[in-house]
């Protein structure tokens, strides 16, 4: 492995150790082994969504360094797997602990692009990792609401919709068939800061589970149109 990405991996797990160390010895001590589990699979699978996306970029890119606005991105991807081990100790994940690492997942999004703009240091590495940490960070924070039941089985697709979107992609490329490329969309990045908003509602102690339950049902429609509208663009039918 070359040196660039075995930086991101090894900063991640750092990362990821010292929030997992604290987030368990305050909330989760009886069920430790269960959350610790969670936490490893989920980090296997930030290591390795990291790993990919700094490999394809070093194919174009192979002297673009690792930021300070990389780093911030990495920073809070390591929420990620601290939040991930909810999953399987939905019990534990009662008051403001899993909407607050949520929201440091997704709320210094913002944080990480300015300070690429204001440094001059927008980069294609940035970029890849901005974008797959955002993928993950709606994966995770949904299946986390799900497992605590504050949103239902089917809220499961918001997380998985990339996913299967890249997937689909992917297919049509293997096929030889037609793959546009996507524009920069405003209506993309509503939607986007609703599907985000909504789980951070799901897990945090602000609306009663029922309520939760059904923004989270009222939010698949306008993710799903969004989707439906932008693989309309991929194929060429619109």
């Amino acid at each position: 492995m070359d040196r660039q990405p075995f930086g991101v991996l090894f900063g991640t797990l750092v990362a990821t150790g010292v929030g997992v160390g604290s987030v368990g010895l305050v909330r989760v001590p009886p069920a430790l082994d269960r959350y610790v589990l969670a936490v490893t699979i989920v980090l296997v699978g930030l290591g390795g969504v990291y790993y990919r996306a700094v490999r394809s970029v070093r194919k174009a890119h192979p002297s673009e360094p690792i930021t300070l606005a990389s780093w911030i991105t990495i920073g809070r991807g390591a929420m990620i797997p601290a939040l991930g081990g909810f999953i399987l100790v939905p019990a534990a994940a009662i008051g403001w602990l899993p909407g607050i690492l949520f929201a440091l997942a997704a709320g210094l999004d913002a944080l990480d692009g300015v300070v690429a703009r204001r440094t001059g240091t927008v980069t294609e590495l940035g970029g890849a990792l901005d974008g797959a940490t955002d993928g993950l960070v709606v994966l995770v924070g949904a299946a986390v609401a799900v497992a605590i039941d504050t949103a239902p089985p089917a809220f499961l697709l918001a997380g998985m919709a990339l996913y299967l979107f890249n997937a689909g992609r992917w297919y049509r490329r293997r096929r030889g068939l037609t793959v546009s490329e996507l524009p920069p969309s405003q209506r993309r990045r509503a939607v986007g800061a609703g599907t985000m908003l909504v789980i951070f509602l799901a897990l945090s102690p602000i609306v009663s589970d029922p309520t939760g339950r059904t923004i989270a049902w009222i939010a698949l429609a306008p993710l799903s149109g969004s989707f439906l509208w932008d693989w309309l663009a991929v194929v060429g039918r619109r």
